[in-house]
């Protein structure tokens, strides 16, 4: 019986420590070897949607958001994610934000609809994060949206207890998470995010910005209230740092499209 115990208590801690080293590697080899395959990826994607990309966009960084869909999906609606969460298409929304937003009807499964969910959705957690956290973040900058993206990836509640745990400074919210991280070696979330999952959910965000760097660099700034494709409500909590629509990154994205932009 002891040994069965100590092989079992071994068990335990050889398990993470082996799913953190190959997370580590999964990282490096972002790095080295996958980035300009999801540039390219990305572009297409970008070619394709670019329209509604600035359209529905809001302040995100358009480059960013088509980043996104290449990670999330590969840039592919037929994409299946975690049945458990109901996850649909380009960005992989989950049934979660059918009430969240209060949408009048669900639209991920349209490639228009995805994106325009996908605007909602991140919109809403910077413009969130910034009234959770109004000492930690420049509304609208690069720490803003990145900061976004993992609330995404992790959950707007395990963002919260990340930031909590890692102690950030102002505008060095993501690399300070990020060193956290690497001190750590993070934390779980439940059955189904292990530590190592966390950690490299959280470091992976430096790859995406990369990514969306390549594919675009136009305009980008505060969160805003994206046009409607079905009407929708913004939790109360962000509403405070929401703006209307501007027409810059509309504008912008439809020249981009057309080639009239160098």
């Amino acid at each position: 019986m002891k040994r069965l115990l100590g092989f079992f208590l071994a068990l335990a801690f050889f398990l993470p420590g082996k799913a953190m080293a190959d997370y580590r590697d999964r990282l490096r080899d972002e790095y080295a070897n996958r980035i300009p395959g999801r540039v390219r990826y990305a572009k297409a994607f970008y070619e394709k949607y670019g329209p509604w990309l600035h359209k529905y966009s809001g302040g995100m960084p358009v480059g960013f958001m088509a980043a996104i869909a290449q990670w999330e999906s590969n840039g592919k609606m037929s994409s299946s994610g975690d049945p458990r969460l109901g996850e649909v298409g380009f960005f992989q929304l989950s049934d979660s934000s059918i009430n969240r937003y209060k949408l009048s009807s669900d639209p991920r499964s349209k490639p228009e609809g995805n994106i325009f969910l996908a605007g909602v959705e991140y919109n809403d957690y910077a413009a969130s994060l910034k009234a959770d956290f109004p000492h930690l973040f420049e509304l609208g900058s690069k720490d803003n949206w990145m900061m976004a993206r993992l609330a995404f990836a992790i959950g707007y509640y395990g963002t919260q207890t990340v930031i909590r745990k890692a102690r950030p400074r102002y505008g060095r919210v993501w690399r300070d998470v990020a060193a956290w991280a690497d001190r750590t070696g993070a934390v779980g979330f439940g059955a189904y995010q292990s530590a190592g999952k966390v950690w490299f959910r959280i470091k992976n965000i430096d790859v995406q910005w990369k990514v969306g760097l390549q594919v675009e660099q136009s305009w980008y700034g505060v969160p805003q209230y994206v046009p409607k494709y079905v009407d929708y409500t913004i939790p109360k909590k962000g509403r405070k740092y929401m703006t209307s629509p501007v027409v810059v990154p509309i504008v912008v994205g439809l020249l981009s499209a057309a080639g009239l932009l160098l």
